[in-house]
């Protein structure tokens, strides 16, 4: 890969465009996954009680399971993604309105769908911004 491609890559990987979801007919966005919004949101995420055993057997299932069990987290996560600016990510009442208002009317399923999309999308992020500084191509020779 040539090193327009790699910025390409990355630049892209960077600025997605945000993702609509709906709450009691309220729109709410899921902004990009960021370098910045990776950093708050890893420690999140591995803060959930996910058994990988189970998430191997039935992914939805542990989803739901881990939505269920952990709710009020997962309603912070989704809230942090809510954020446009750095000050909307340190206004913790913003965030924790956001948060306890999602956790009283957000049906468990669009929950654990919005949770997978999280995911993947800050997973695939990771993977292009790796590839793109050629990050991958030294952890073959490792």
């Amino acid at each position: 890969m040539d090193r327009n491609q790699a910025i390409n890559k990355m630049a892209y990987a960077m600025t997605e465009r945000p993702r609509c979801f709906y709450v009691k007919g309220k729109p709410f966005f899921l902004n990009p996954a960021t370098l910045g919004m990776i950093q708050v949101c890893t420690p999140l995420l591995r803060d959930l009680s996910v058994d990988h055993e189970l998430a191997n057997l039935s992914a939805e299932g542990e989803i739901l399971r881990v939505c269920n069990d952990d709710r009020m987290k997962v309603c912070v996560l989704i809230a942090y993604r809510t954020c446009r600016t750095k000050e909307e990510i340190y206004n913790e009442p913003r965030i924790a309105k956001l948060a306890n208002y999602l956790n009283s009317y957000m049906p468990l399923a669009d929950m654990a769908s919005i949770l997978i999309y999280i995911i993947n999308e800050i997973q695939s992020s990771v993977d292009d911004i790796e590839e793109a500084l050629g990050i991958t191509d030294e952890r073959r020779w490792l």
